[in-house]
């Protein structure tokens, strides 16, 4: 039976085993279980953010990436330009997970330029209302 302690802010978790061998997991590779798990830090970010349902639908709708090189969390995607407050949340969620120690977001934006369709619209409703007179 293996006992789990927790020191606060520390970079190494130790796991006391029956046999007394103390085995050390680094923060950034222990998933929310308290397993080994080569990329904790990313899939503790992807718990957080599944926890919340805008953030998860919005993490789902925009293709948003997480992973891990190291400590390090990566943050990539294409948003639409009035969403980087939403963005500015996932990094702040992000830098409070215990582990992390640097943040790199990779994000481009897009303006949503819905003139076209509204021109087209606006012709089927006007071919419509032509064919509703004739």
């Amino acid at each position: 039976m293996a006992r789990f302690v927790f020191p606060q802010r520390l970079h190494r978790c130790e796991v006391y085993l029956a046999s007394t061998k103390a085995v050390s997991i680094p923060l950034e590779r222990m998933n929310t279980k308290g397993d080994y798990d080569q990329s904790g830090l990313a899939k503790k970010l992807a718990t957080a953010l599944e926890q919340d349902a805008i953030l998860s639908a919005f993490k789902s709708n925009q293709g948003i990436y997480v992973a891990q090189k190291g400590s390090k969390i990566i943050l990539k995607g294409r948003v639409r330009e009035g969403d980087q407050s939403t963005i500015q949340i996932i990094t702040n969620i992000a830098y409070n997970i215990e582990g992390v120690t640097e943040l790199e977001s990779i994000f481009s934006a897009f303006v949503v330029d819905l003139s076209w369709f509204y021109q087209r619209i606006s012709f089927y409703l006007a071919l419509s209302q032509a064919w509703a007179i004739s």
